[in-house]
């Protein structure tokens, strides 16, 4: 849970069902540009969010709706 909390404290508390991979991406690139965390945090983060949108949200992060 703690990477979806900061994906949506990244995004200003966006709904995370209006957001789709662009945000994904904008806020991995956070991490790794940024905060320069590890291959292994960034992973963790990328995986966290493939589960919440896949199994929770059920939905590909390509298909959101704005």
């Amino acid at each position: 849970m703690h990477w979806i909390s900061r994906f949506v404290l990244f995004h200003n508390l966006r709904d995370p069902q209006t957001m789709a991979q662009e945000e994904q991406n904008q806020f991995l690139g956070y991490l790794a540009d940024r905060l320069n965390v590890s291959r292994a945090r960034l992973n963790q983060a990328r995986q966290a969010l493939a589960f919440f949108y896949e199994d929770v949200l059920d939905k590909s992060p390509e298909a959101a709706v704005a």
